[in-house]
């Protein structure tokens, strides 16, 4: 079989999702007026938000104009320990959502393979937001395949979905390895990450 129709019989016969630039946000008036008329839908985007930053919350934004709910997924490894913790990571997203007035958003931590926490949403896809192919491709890649075969290989249930969002351009140089980095060197971070929660992000890593 070529690729792609690898993928597509891996899919169940849909295409995937390819990546997608998030638009500039909207006023918080026509946002509001946008959820309204939104149908019943819910989804997942994942990832590690060690920290959490402005490309993330703009991701988040994004998806919270276009399904009636979001559940944000804090991935960790029950086995191993973290500087910060996933709990006070999830303390900074909500903070951050809060803040900027992003009111149909679920925050949780899970130790669980993603697709199963989508599961038991009822979200019929998976979002991951990438800097770019070059920057991030491989690894998304893979975690998209371990999608893709673990609801029927460990459930009986169809494949998941990953779809790819690519952040605003405004935000691509801003990585949680530069936070950190700025962190440790005492640097400010207040322009990679909201203000609500710069000066909490900046304790906790520094």
């Amino acid at each position: 079989r070529s690729r792609r129709q690898l993928r597509a019989a891996l899919h169940g016969g849909a295409t995937p999702c390819r990546a997608t630039r998030s638009p500039r946000p909207l006023s918080r008036e026509k946002a509001r007026s946008q959820n309204k008329s939104l149908p019943r839908s819910s989804t997942c985007i994942a990832g590690s938000f060690n920290p959490p930053h402005n490309g993330h919350l703009g991701l988040v934004r994004h998806l919270s104009l276009r399904h009636s709910a979001v559940v944000v997924v804090i991935g960790h490894n029950a086995a191993k320990a973290y500087a910060v913790s996933p709990l006070e990571r999830q303390a900074l997203v909500r903070q951050a959502c809060a803040d900027q007035q992003i009111e149909n958003v679920r925050v949780e931590c899970s130790d669980d393979y993603i697709w199963r926490v989508a599961r038991k949403h009822g979200a019929p896809l998976l979002y991951r937001g990438i800097r770019s192919w070059a920057k991030d491709g491989l690894a998304e890649r893979w975690l998209e395949f371990l999608n893709l075969i673990g609801p029927p290989a460990l459930a009986l249930a169809p494949p998941l979905r990953t779809c790819f969002l690519e952040a605003d351009p405004r935000y691509a140089h801003v990585s949680s390895t530069l936070i950190r980095r700025r962190c440790a060197a005492a640097e400010s971070v207040a322009d990679l990450v909201p203000p609500s929660i710069a000066d909490a992000v900046a304790k906790l890593y520094g």
